[in-house]
């Protein structure tokens, strides 16, 4: 009889450790799908913003810059400030879930533990201070386990704010870039416009043509340097100081020289 109660107080014991293990197994197995839809989400959300953003740099060409107006090209840049707006939204979003899922794992991952030292204790009390143990280095290990994972969700985050800050730094100076090559072309494009006019038959006096094209020259000059100093104003801004304000006053300004010239 002796035997026989002995061998259920360790199947029971057998038992309620598997029933641990399962649960164990299966929070852990939440943990982790739950961690790999947040990344899954933010990459997701990335990748199509990424194409957006290709496109809408892809704009910047010779050829556009020189159909279009310097309307167009600020136009480029406030599509993508949009994007980058909503994104920062979404590194937002990553910090509350990994945030959350730091409060799913604390509430869960210890909250069997109790229930099956009453467990163990209830099959084999004078197994207490075994079970006890048990219990702690059970404890020990789940904390240095999650520990590590929220390191790593940690990690994750910081270095996907770095990436975001870094890809706009890039493609402010490119749509900058995009700015000079806009005014340079379309500087360009009025002299060699300039230059069929004056072997036009229109000119046929040589002199009247050398005057007209001298003062030309002169004006042309004087308005390419205004032009110069507001796109100066432009690159020396940094990018979280360019309003769409300031950008329309410069904007405002550029009509003015080009309605004057």
């Amino acid at each position: 009889m002796l035997e026989r109660q002995r061998d259920s107080r360790r199947q029971r014991h057998i038992e309620a450790l598997k029933e641990c293990e399962r649960y164990v197994e299966q929070f852990s197995d939440t943990f982790a799908e739950r961690k790999a839809e947040i990344r899954e989400r933010v990459r997701l959300f990335f990748a199509g913003s990424d194409i957006e953003i290709d496109r809408i740099m892809g704009g910047l060409t010779d050829e556009l810059l020189l159909a279009n107006e310097i309307t167009y090209v600020n136009g480029v840049w406030e599509k993508v400030s949009h994007h980058r707006q909503a994104r920062k939204d979404e590194v937002a979003t990553l910090r509350r879930s990994f945030d959350n899922l730091k409060v799913f794992q604390r509430k869960g991952s210890g909250a069997y533990l109790e229930s099956m030292r009453q467990n163990l204790i209830d099959i084999a009390f004078y197994l207490a201070p075994e079970v006890d143990a048990m219990i702690a280095k059970q404890v020990a290990e789940e904390k240095e386990k999650y520990r590590l994972e929220h390191l790593s969700n940690d990690e994750f985050y910081e270095e996907t704010v770095k990436a975001e800050a870094d890809k706009f730094d890039v493609l402010y100076n490119q749509w900058k870039e995009s700015v000079l090559r806009f005014h340079y072309l379309k500087q360009e494009d009025a002299i060699r416009r300039f230059l069929e006019l004056m072997e036009s038959k229109r000119f046929v006096n040589a002199s009247t043509r050398c005057d007209i094209f001298e003062r030309l020259k002169a004006e042309q000059l004087r308005v390419f340097e205004s032009r110069m100093e507001l796109i100066k104003q432009l690159d020396d801004t940094p990018s979280n100081k360019l309003t769409k304000d300031f950008v329309q006053t410069v904007d405002d300004k550029l009509r003015q020289l080009n309605d004057d010239a």
